[in-house]
């Protein structure tokens, strides 16, 4: 990564009341089941800090909904993605950063086509990264209110606008702000393949061939070969620049590199229409993590890094958020509204451990290493199967419109409306 020019250090601002930070874990997200600290580069401290960011705000979370060591000595594990805010990006003494979690969500499961409700009352996919994503929308949505009445850091009002409903009504309050997502492993999809493949285990395999035999119908025998992991991917797997993408479940014919994947990886899993957090992270990348209803209100939000624990593979990476939507050929009037596939990204490796990550789980119990408790006192909405933990129907059969989550899709356009309503009345 080449940061910016270094800048001079400037007095530090008035000190400012901190953001809240927006968190939901998924409570059905989990799973049972080195790196050289010498290296002081700015880039490795870099990518330490916006992960330390993420790791302190998890550890200060309660106990509800994070992972636990059943009776059975069988450790759940998880995966853990947070989006952070950083002032001073740029400047070459990594300590003097100003470093803020905005956004924190873990989760690895997302709901099957029988299980999706059609007034998007649940939250569809609970991976990680989208869970954090969810959450930083409400973040924002937020710090437009609070920069509406003159109280955000973050946003102000933008003083160019001329009236048009295209024209963003706010913009970052300062050139120095920037936004980081660290992951505690690479995104499922096209960025991870290979180094999955790299390390799967006789164990994982033999699973994955049970899940093969027992899924009912898809695949024919000699398609099915293809969904072993066996070796390394061969580069003639690749697809050429002019050849079309199709999408691909899970880790079925996982020889092929750059193409669109869908959730979950497991064939004895009933299929979902959720795409993977490599595609998901593709499209962000070139239209913003705001969404389409926060655009009426912002530019585009973009990601300036991307740190990942483990599975790190900065060439995986690149092909899978950059470089694959890089020779798509769009209209002018799209990138007029923001369309961007040559944003720079940059994609760093931490050294900082996630204790509850399928990697950590495993090597604390070889270790016999306690597991961090968890005691903090900061408070998180707990999801189970898309809805708030503990949601049971009425007596109709339906659920009660409190079990809805903040982030499923019908909250979040509520508060779009009534934040829509607050600043330009019925328009």
């Amino acid at each position: 990564m080449s940061l910016p020019p270094v800048k001079r250090k400037e007095p530090s601002p008035p000190a400012v009341e901190r953001p809240a930070v927006e968190i939901a874990i998924e409570h059905d997200n989990r799973s049972e089941i080195t790196f050289d600290a010498t290296n002081g580069d700015t880039d490795t401290m870099f990518a330490d800090r916006v992960a330390q960011a993420v790791l302190s705000r998890w550890e200060r979370l309660a106990k509800s909904g994070k992972p636990v060591v059943r009776g059975n000595k069988k450790v759940e594990w998880t995966v853990l993605a947070g989006i952070v805010l950083v002032r001073g990006y740029g400047v070459l003494d990594v300590d003097a950063l100003d470093v803020t979690c905005v956004a924190l969500g873990t989760g690895l499961k997302c709901l099957s086509h029988s299980q999706m409700p059609a007034d998007g009352s649940a939250v569809i996919d609970c991976h990680a990264e989208v869970m954090a994503r969810r959450c930083f929308q409400r973040y924002l949505y937020r710090e437009v209110e609070r920069a509406a009445q003159g109280q955000s850091t973050v946003l102000r009002r933008n003083k160019t606008q001329s009236g048009s409903l295209d024209t963003p009504t706010m913009v970052l309050a300062s050139k120095d702000i920037s936004f980081h997502l660290y992951v505690s492993q690479a995104p499922c999809g096209d960025a991870s393949t290979e180094a999955l493949a790299r390390i799967q285990s006789e164990e994982s395999r033999a699973a994955f061939q049970r899940g093969k035999r027992r899924r009912v119908g898809g695949l024919t025998e000699q398609d099915s070969q293809s969904e072993l992991i066996s070796g390394p991917i061969s580069s003639s797997s690749k697809l050429g620049c002019g050849e079309e993408p199709s999408a691909r479940r899970g880790r079925h014919d996982f020889g092929q590199v750059g193409v669109l994947r869908t959730k979950p990886g497991r064939l004895d899993s009933e299929p979902t229409i959720c795409m993977s957090c490599s595609d998901k992270l593709a499209r962000w990348h070139i239209l913003g993590l705001q969404g389409s209803l926060l655009a009426r209100f912002l530019p585009p939000i973009r990601l300036q890094t991307l740190v990942v624990g483990e599975l790190f593979d900065a060439v995986a990476l690149r092909r899978a958020l950059v470089k694959r939507v890089q020779s798509i050929e769009v209209d002018d009037w799209l990138r007029d509204s923001g369309y961007n596939a040559e944003h720079a990204v940059e994609f760093l490796h931490t050294r900082e451990s996630f204790a509850w990550s399928q990697m950590g789980v495993k090597k604390r119990h070889a270790d016999l290493a306690p597991l961090p408790s968890g005691n903090g006192m900061d408070k998180a909405e707990v999801l189970a199967k898309g809805r708030k933990q503990g949601a049971t129907r009425n007596s109709s059969g339906e659920f009660p419109a409190n079990t809805r989550s903040s982030i499923s899709k019908q909250r979040l356009y509520a508060t779009f409306l009534a934040v829509q309503r607050a600043m330009h009345g019925t328009r």
